[in-house]
């Protein structure tokens, strides 16, 4: 409790102190809405979009194999009055390794598509402090702070649009790659 209470403290003096001189114009604190930029910019709205394409696909070829399942299980229902019960029984052990590897794909499959989103998603964060730093010499403000943990800033501390614009222009797409095992 009192590390959050110092370090709210911290960020609110260093807006205070601050404040002053961005109201000249000179902005040496910037806030920047990282939220914003990850659900407005055009390079995290592609990899959403990339990565629902992906994952309806998966879930596709999920729903068939599923059916084929469900068919399997269907004929072994029926078989179970016509096989010996050795035979039966090896059949209904087999069904379940299929059953196994069924859902152990589809865990892979989920790991693979939350991997290629996070490494998609670094990029996007990458080139954004790359962004901020150069913004940070253009402008001159020699602090950043995300503006979900500042309790109050004057609007021209604000450069979430400046940084949106320019991570737009830079990388409007990123390429989702799901990496196989």
């Amino acid at each position: 409790m009192r590390g959050l209470v110092f370090c709210l403290t911290a960020v609110l003096l260093s807006v205070i102190a601050f404040s002053a001189t961005a109201a000249e114009g000179n902005i040496e604190t910037a806030i920047v809405d990282l939220k914003k930029i990850v659900y407005d910019s055009l390079a995290a709205k592609d990899i959403v979009r990339q990565i629902e394409e992906k994952r309806n696909t998966f879930q596709s070829e999920v729903e068939k194999e599923e059916q084929k399942l469900h068919e399997e299980d269907q004929e072994l229902a029926q078989q179970r009055n016509i096989l010996s019960k050795e035979a039966f029984d090896q059949k209904v052990k087999d069904f379940r390794t299929k059953v196994i590897d069924a859902q152990r794909k589809v865990q892979v499959k989920r790991t693979q598509l939350d991997k290629a989103h996070a490494k998609a998603l670094e990029e996007v964060q990458s080139t954004t402090f790359d962004i901020i730093k150069e913004l940070s010499k253009k402008i001159g403000f020699t602090l950043a702070l995300p503006k979900n943990e500042v309790l109050y800033h004057q609007d021209n501390m604000d450069i979430s649009d400046k940084v949106l614009g320019e991570l737009n222009k830079r990388i409007p797409k990123v390429k989702v790659i799901i990496e196989d095992k």
